[in-house]
């Protein structure tokens, strides 16, 4: 290039020690140029300046001497303007290039440099000369890496822990070590040692392309259990599955059809789940892990959990439940996992953890001479090796393969020796360098790697066939020359083999050895592949393809797959998974020019992700309003084909949840709007559900009773049973009727109550919807705690603690507890009552309800029974500050009224504060036209007035509020009053 040149390492084939050959090289030139005499006045003087990076190298440009290859990147630039500061006859190099040589040459550190061209400083350094001995690299990057080779200690502690395993004590060790530190070597040396002894060995693959996708390693075991094979209908699937558990679970029907559930797979065959997405979750867990029970029962078993970095949160939860299961199995687990990865178990004293190390010298010398096969290589080029590889030991393998591969060395009976002189540093300077340098002198197959790689750490025969330019003979020959390379390992026989890389550094060297635009193509093409060609992929793993696309840059596409993936997430209750998916349909959504497609599409993913942001995070999370929001301006910007009910109904039911009652209300007041508007019974039925819901927590029980009846006109049980899986988890007939029968309680209607409640049960029963029914038995309790029938809610919540429990209903179970504890104490358990209602109260604060005024009321009560009146005014004073916070006035009256009563006992004869408190309940009530709350307060304050000798004032408070109830005459509180009528009239 004019007076200077420009030189290339690396390109177009790479070596292992290129960055050396620069600065030798330049050393050299500078040296020799010193060295040239034109004339005795003429003095020739040469600066050299060296940088190191990643380009892009291309199409050759120019004619002639000028002709070259062009280079794109930073890297050029930056050695030219280090040529431009280095002083004459020197060498100056970048600190990536010093890092990469560093212990080869003796430096000086230059000053920071702001160089033309670039936006940070640089601080070069200038190579003074070559060091006689060079120092071991020191790779500080790789932390505290251990290999496997030669670690007798570490196989002996798993040894240890298998021997207990099989006296029946199981076992678990979490292996912990960076990526090429013998981990899968550990677990193959246990295997050898062990492997007569072992009935069993399962071995469970995570992967970092399926850990989005919930029970990736268990699926994977079980279809390779069943031994699927390509072609499979899904009648051979299922038949396979049935014969492959046949021998575990003889008779197990139900084991089956939640496997089956979990492939994926159709289950018309066998009896219907009836499980909610939860419970049947639950239950697959429970499947998965008697499976290995009945495992054990043939023998020890030996389990192997690899890459739980790269876990899925569901199959996370399967191993906490392993764990705790095993401590009494003939059962060794193995988990190995990288550092990044902090493991929850190790609180068990069944749980050994234990980090791999470095090798030292003698143990990096056996590796050395298994992949030598026992052949000795020159000193030189050994202490090369040991000082390169700084112990890890998959450094070490693939260092030492590459200089057998390299040409430089002749191969004897026992030795190798070298054909040459070895330049310092012949061996690749970092792995990178290394296994690229290996990729090259492959280059005639290198495509092929490169295309498997973009596939993932595994790809089968047939889809690499499907997308390589390569086929028949030709791409079989290519395979096996991988496959003797050492690079890749085959499974199975031809065209059902499966490849897969050695290692995970392997794939990720040969997948950054493309060009963006290359793997953008590659990706492309898998996808399209998978989707025209394997249906089954595209059924059951729609995430794969969404990867696929996103990586190749096909937006569109990717969106779709990615919402179809966090659907089926969504489906299985695996909702960390579909929160991850629909983010990433979102996230490639918005690389999409702005369209009406575009916000519909937006909306669409908003309205979907919406659910699963409340499960996960909850209704009251930033990441759920912000979704509803967004999802409200694209509603109002898309106009009348928006389906805009379900995101003011998203919106709706955050304000419900979180206590922001007014708010609720208006927006039940918009969804009644839309619901008129569309003219659609089931849209109108769900407007009016979230209108009764909030009216009851307002207060307003005619209203409420109002819009149950408009509710329960337009419910049709065929049109409607659907709604739960849509609409707040429960159906809404039965939500109607239970909401229906404790309104009517509360406006006196006693008997009416107890019909519509029962209704409500029946319906939620003959439905065979579980959390409707939990629900319904939950208010129905409640309407029976109002109506004071201890009996009867004692009955009632130790049915609904034994559902709950069973099935995962955690608030409903805990406000069962509390009403169980009030129903033990009125029944003279005081003790035992007020401790399991802290209990119940606790664990539904723990579900992050805040809507707490009537569990709090009931704790009180209990409290005051059990002559704690300080403490119960205290919890009263909490229930009105949630009311005053939340305008959910439900409950007030009859919290105005305990505290009235609290503060007449004799710990505190408040007289003129209670009559206050009466007043003020009697207030609410009527307001509320709750006449049940009106003639609780009315006792208090008739017998408060009789005691103060205003018998008349008394009987004309309570005597026509008795007269008014035409029902429910043997109810407790409609008795007390009579009979304190009585007593005035007297």
């Amino acid at each position: 290039m004019g007076d200077g040149l420009l030189v290339y390492f690396g390109y177009p084939l790479a070596h292992e020690d290129d960055a050396e050959r620069a600065v030798r090289s330049g050393l050299s030139i500078v040296d020799t140029v010193r060295k040239l005499k034109p004339s005795d006045r003429i003095e020739l003087q040469v600066r050299i300046g060296i940088a190191t990076g990643l380009v892009v190298a291309g199409d050759i440009v120019g004619e002639g001497a000028s002709e070259e290859h062009a280079v794109l990147g930073d890297t050029p630039n930056l050695a030219a303007r280090l040529q431009s500061i280095a002083a004459p006859g020197s060498v100056v190099i970048s600190p990536s290039t010093q890092r990469l040589v560093a212990g080869r040459f003796e430096f000086e550190s230059l000053p920071a440099q702001q160089l033309k061209g670039l936006s940070e400083s640089v601080s070069p350094y200038r190579v003074v000369d070559v060091r006689e001995e060079p120092s071991r690299f020191e790779a500080a990057h790789l932390g505290d890496l251990t290999p496997l080779k030669g670690r007798e200690s570490e196989l002996a502690l798993l040894v240890q822990r298998w021997d207990r395993a099989c006296s029946g004590e199981g076992q678990v060790v979490l292996v912990e070590g960076e990526p090429g530190i013998g981990k899968s070597r550990l677990i193959q040396a246990l295997r050898d040692r062990v492997g007569p002894e072992a009935s069993t060995v399962q071995r469970y693959q995570c992967s970092a392309y399926y850990n989005s996708r919930a029970f990736h390693p268990a699926i994977d075991l079980l279809e390779r259990a069943a031994k699927f094979a390509r072609g499979d209908d899904m009648d051979v699937k299922l038949d396979k599955l049935e014969a492959s558990m046949e021998a575990l679970l003889p008779g197990d029907e139900t084991s089956v059809a939640l496997m089956a559930a979990l492939l994926s797979l159709p289950t018309e065959r066998y009896a219907q789940l009836n499980m909610t997405p939860q419970k049947q979750r639950a239950k697959t867990i429970e499947g998965l892990v008697g499976q290995l029970a009945a495992l054990s029962t043939q023998g020890p078993l030996l389990m192997l959990f690899e890459d739980v970095h790269w876990s899925d949160p569901s199959t996370l939860e399967l191993l906490d439940a392993l764990i705790d299961r095993i401590q009494s199995l003939p059962v060794l687990l193995l988990i190995t996992y990288r550092p990044e990865f902090t493991p929850p178990w190790t609180g068990y004293g069944h749980v050994t953890v234990h980090s791999l190390n470095r090798l030292g010298r003698r143990e990096v010398s056996g590796i050395v001479k298994i992949v030598t096969g026992g052949k000795t290589l020159p000193s030189e080029v050994f202490e090369q090796i040991i000082d390169k590889t700084d112990g890890v030991p998959l450094f070490v393998e693939e260092l030492t393969k590459t200089v057998l591969e390299a040409g430089i060395l002749t191969e004897s009976e026992d030795s190798y020796f070298l054909n040459g002189p070895l330049l310092p540093l012949a061996i690749p300077s970092t792995l990178h360098d290394a296994l690229i340098s290996r990729l090259d002198r492959l280059s005639p197959v290198k495509e092929v790697a490169q295309i498997g790689a973009c596939i993932g750490r595994a790809f089968s025969y047939e889809l690499l066939a499907a997308v390589s330019p390569r086929q028949g003979d030709e791409l079989e020959d290519a395979l096996s020359e991988l496959v003797n390379s050492g690079l890749i390992f085959r499974r199975g026989e031809l065209p059902e083999a499966t490849y897969t890389f050695k290692h995970a550094l392997v794939r990720d060297a040969a997948y950054q050895s493309l060009l963006k635009s290359a793997r953008r193509d590659d990706h492309r093409r898998i996808a399209l592949a998978l989707e025209n060609d394997f249906p089954e992929v595209v059924r059951t793993q729609p995430e794969l393809l969404a990867h696929h696309y996103t990586e190749g840059g096909v937006s569109e596409r990717a969106v779709r797959y990615w919402r179809s993936a966090g659907e089926q997430a969504a489906g299985r209750s695996a909702n960390v998974e579909a929160v991850s998916h629909f983010q990433k349909g979102l996230e490639m959504l918005s690389m999409l020019p702005e369209s009406l497609e575009r916000d519909k599409e937006e909306l669409t993913l908003l309205i979907c992700v919406g659910p699963a942001y409340a499960a996960t995070s909850g209704y009251g999370s930033p990441q759920y309003a912000n979704a509803y929001s967004r999802a409200r301006i694209l509603c109002d910007r898309i106009g009348e084909d928006s389906p805009r009910f379900p995101v003011v109904w998203g919106l709706w039911f955050a304000k419900n949840q979180t206590n922001q009652i007014a708010e609720a209300c208006e927006l039940a007041d918009e969804l009644l709007e839309i619901g008129r508007q569309q003219s659609d019974a089931g849209v109108l039925l769900e407007a009016h559900h979230s209108a009764w819901t909030s009216r009851f927590a307002g207060g307003t029980l005619s209203a409420v009773l109002e819009h149950v009846e408009q509710g329960k006109s337009l419910y049709d049980i065929d049109e409607h049973s659907g709604h739960a899986l849509v609409y707040g988890g429960h159906d809404p007939g039965v939500c109607s009727r239970i909401i229906g029968g404790l309104t009517l309680c509360l406006l006196g209607y006693f008997d009416q109550a107890r019909s519509w409640t029962a209704q409500g049960v029946a319906l939620a029963e003959k439905l065979g919807h579980l959390p409707s029914l939990a629900i319904a038995l939950s208010f129905e309790t409640s309407a029976y705690y109002l109506q004071r029938e201890p009996e009867v809610v004692q009955d009632r919540t130790n049915r609904l603690i034994a559902l709950c429990a069973e099935h995962g209903f955690a608030v409903v179970e805990a406000m069962s507890k509390l009403l169980h504890g009030w129903a033990l104490t009125t029944q003279g358990r005081s003790e035992e009552g007020l401790e399991q209602s802290r209990a119940g109260l606790d664990a539904v604060r723990a579900t992050g309800i805040r809507r707490l005024s009537f569990q709090l009321n009931v704790l009180a009560e209990i409290l005051y029974w059990t002559g704690r009146i300080d403490e119960a005014l205290e919890v009263l004073e909490e229930a009105l500050n949630v009311v005053s916070e939340s305008g959910e006035v439900r409950w007030a009256p009859d919290i105005y009224r305990l505290k009235a009563e609290l503060l007449m006992s004799p710990l505190r004869e408040a007289w003129a504060e209670a009559e206050n408190c009466f007043e003020q309940a009697i207030a609410l009530s009527r307001e509320q036209e709750a006449k049940l709350f009106e003639l609780r307060a009315a006792k208090g304050l008739a017998r408060l007035w009789r005691d103060q000798g205003k018998i008349a004032q008394a009987r004309e408070l309570i005597v026509p509020l008795c007269a008014w109830f035409t029902e429910g005459h043997e109810s407790t509180d409609l008795k007390e009053a009579r009979t304190l009528v009585d007593e005035l009239n007297a």
